[in-house]
């Protein structure tokens, strides 16, 4: 299938619009008291003779005093209240969904070297953000040459809404490793239910679920806004894609190597 029209001359982005990855920013009790009580034994007389009298048993040596006020029984030392000595039960976190989107704002890139700050401002609409892509270019440090690396994505978007929540994470080698495409599909599911859009710094070649190309031999930004079978497929939201209303489906293992040598914000 031939790749997807892009907004922009693809040999606009081939020499421009990415960059490279800065370095990632960032896993019995005792047993009880004695009963020391004693039983009287009283032997039975024999025919014609007077039994005996019968001995007092001696009164029943009480158990020593516990000094704990629940004697041995481990039950602990708060005046014998059951589990004083134990932690609060914590109910476990509720299961993720096995997909979710987000509400988002998509922008073209108004420039063939604008996908950087346009990427960052897909991302930021999730929030209710709405700042202009020139705003965004000066925050990142975008010239014609682009955007340098995912650690500028993931400053700007701490500095826009303010959680200081992003990091960045690196992908140094031309694919990912299976850590490493695993650790993003944990981290897809993670920001996307934060509410966090993952913003990714991608180069070279990918197709999407339906058999789509999407190429940006010079590098790209592009925004993940969304996820379905558990996180094993990722909705992208492509700022120079002028196919509909420019999102595809890309496999998650795939998506991970498409940002070989680079890396993403999340």
């Amino acid at each position: 299938m031939p790749a997807r029209k892009t907004a922009l001359c693809a040999a606009g982005f081939a020499a421009v619009c990415g960059g490279i990855a800065g370095p990632a920013a960032a896993a019995s009790g005792a047993p009880a008291a004695a009963d020391y009580t004693t039983a009287a034994v009283v032997k039975q007389a024999p025919h014609d003779k007077q039994a005996p009298h019968d001995k007092q048993a001696p009164h029943d040596k009480q158990a020593p005093h516990d000094k704990s006020g629940m004697g041995k029984s481990g039950m602990g030392k708060d005046n014998g209240k059951p589990g004083a000595n134990t932690k609060p039960h914590t109910a476990p976190a509720p299961p993720m969904p096995v997909a979710k989107q987000l509400n988002y704002q998509y922008q073209l890139q108004s420039n063939f070297f604008y996908c950087g700050p346009a990427a960052t401002r897909i991302a930021v609409s999730v929030q209710g953000h709405s700042p202009s892509q020139d705003e965004l270019a000066t925050k990142l440090g975008t010239t014609i040459n682009g955007t340098n690396s995912a650690v500028d994505t993931t400053r700007v978007l701490n500095a826009v809404d303010g959680n200081k929540s992003y990091h960045t994470t690196s992908i140094p080698g031309k694919n990912a490793t299976p850590a490493q495409a695993t650790k993003f599909r944990s981290d897809v599911v993670q920001a996307i239910n934060a509410g966090n859009p993952i913003v990714a710094n991608i180069a070279g070649t990918a197709t999407d679920t339906l058999g789509g190309m999407h190429s940006y031999d010079g590098g790209h930004y592009v925004t993940v806004v969304g996820y379905q079978d558990n996180g094993n497929s990722v909705l992208v939201a492509d700022p120079a894609d002028t196919v509909a209303d420019g999102s595809y489906w890309v496999h998650t293992t795939d998506f991970a190597n498409w940002m070989g040598t680079r890396g993403y914000s999340s």
